[in-house]
């Protein structure tokens, strides 16, 4: 790292260096391993003075406001008290009342609204049914070497699987990613929030390197995750606003409602979605914000040479155990 783009706090104290020197003394791999400071971590908020961590969180990112169009829309129906207009809340096996397999959720209930609350998203899709992670897999084969004199001495390593990512289709880029879960409990929160924020870190990489690494754009980036756990669920982002690091947020745990009685929660799961897709979009804006029209490009090759190339900023990868 160079010691002059670290993230250097007001105090005086460098954010690297200090999770430099405890990650030296963890017997267990953490966030913090791939650089990643997750702002729930109370371990890792007592790293630094209360000052100091306040700081850090002021460099999170708000989520969008929700398109008042959409809210509109959602108020029709906030009042609703029976099942007439609600077809799916009038299964008489009740069945959102009862256990179901990982599958039964991802098919029944996430994939009708997330992946429908982003179809008309140009060019994304929601791949599912465990799918390889394009970014994770970079990460792990970056070392990887082929020359004419030396074959590659192992075969290409698959990346980890995920239940959902959110990748364009005509080029694979990915902008997220999606973990479900039968049901909630502390433990599988905390594990599958665990390699899908590790996963957002490599898409952020990734995503880096197609803005060509320029910093203004890097520092614009935000990756997106989803954990459905059970009728939970939970919206995570990831963007790296200063220095090496990359800062977590997880928003508040939703649930969609059993009954229809609670109709404000499922407008709570869904104005959720909404705010995935804007980020999404805004992603894209920045990634697709790198192709110049002819008179940029004649700019740029009259000022060839003479024109300070923009700063750039290499993140680094996230640790290699997962």
């Amino acid at each position: 790292m160079n010691k002059t783009r670290k993230w250097i706090l007001s105090s005086g104290t460098c954010v690297e260096d200090v999770i430099f020197k405890h990650c030296n003394k963890l017997s267990a791999e953490s966030l913090l391993h791939s650089w990643i400071i997750d702002l729930d971590d109370i371990e890792a908020e007592a790293l630094f003075t209360v000052e100091e961590w306040k700081e850090i969180r002021r460099e999170i990112r708000k989520l969008p406001e929700i398109d008042e169009t959409f809210i509109d829309s959602m108020m029709r129906f906030a009042d609703v008290k029976t099942t007439s207009d609600l077809t799916d809340y009038e299964d008489p096996n009740k069945t959102l009342h009862v256990s179901h397999l990982e599958s039964w959720f991802d098919i029944n209930v996430w994939s009708l609204i997330v992946d429908h609350g982003l179809r008309n998203l140009v060019g994304i899709e929601t791949a599912r049914k465990e799918s390889t992670s394009e970014a994770v897999s970079a990460r792990k084969n970056r070392k990887r070497i082929r020359t004419r004199r030396k074959k590659t001495e192992e075969r290409k390593k698959m990346g980890s699987r995920m239940d959902g990512i959110f990748r364009m289709y005509a080029n694979d880029i990915e902008y997220g990613a999606i973990e479900v879960a039968k049901k909630y409990d502390e433990t599988k929160l905390l594990a599958d929030g665990y390699k899908l924020s590790k996963a957002m870190h490599d898409i952020l990489i990734c995503l880096s390197k197609h803005a060509h690494f320029e910093e203004t754009k890097v520092r614009q980036l935000r990756v997106v995750g989803m954990l459905h756990l059970g009728l939970k669920t939970q919206v995570l982002h990831l963007s790296s606003p200063k220095g090496y690091v990359s800062i977590l947020k997880r928003e508040k745990l939703l649930e969609v409602p059993v009954t229809v009685e609670k109709i404000r929660d499922l407008i709570r799961v869904l104005g959720s979605v909404w705010m995935v897709k804007r980020i999404i979009m805004d992603c894209v804006d920045i990634v697709n914000s790198q192709v110049q029209n002819s008179t940029d490009f004649k700019q740029e090759l009259v000022a060839m040479g003479t024109e300070t190339p923009p700063n750039s900023i290499v993140l680094p990868w996230s640790c290699d155990t997962k």
